[in-house]
């Protein structure tokens, strides 16, 4: 099944989400499982991650090519196909392929709920922990 990046947060309920985290983004290129993966059907955290996708601007300010770091990806399931969002070191990637000059609220809550449910993070780099 192919998927597609999402072209607004202003989305619907999904059924389920696939959380993938990898250390660094090559390893997804090279083809590498990720450090840490977890599929959701949890009506509850589904609506939260939606609420907060909808809190956010679909548009960001700020163009950057981040390097070689940690790529969490969220796969959103609906009966018409599957959506995702990409964090590139704790930055969402906007509709439009831009970034956040200011991170917004709702994007680090986001965030921290995503990593959350993959089982905590490191505090020392706020990054999942192994």
């Amino acid at each position: 099944m192919s998927k597609t990046y999402v072209t607004t947060f202003q989305l619907d309920m999904p059924t389920a989400a696939t959380l993938a985290y990898f250390q660094r983004m090559s390893h997804l290129r090279a083809g590498s499982a990720p450090a840490k993966q977890m599929h959701c059907t949890d009506g509850v955290r589904l609506r939260e991650w939606i609420t907060y996708l909808r809190a956010l601007p679909d548009r960001g300010d700020q163009m950057k090519k981040p390097g070689d770091v940690a790529l969490l990806t969220v796969e959103l399931f609906y009966p018409a196909g599957v959506f995702y969002v990409s964090f590139y070191d704790r930055h969402l990637k906007t509709t439009d392929t831009s970034f956040y000059a200011e991170s917004p609220l709702a994007e680090r809550q986001l965030y921290d709920s995503l990593v959350e449910a993959l089982g905590g993070v490191n505090r020392k780099n706020q990054r999942p922990a192994p």
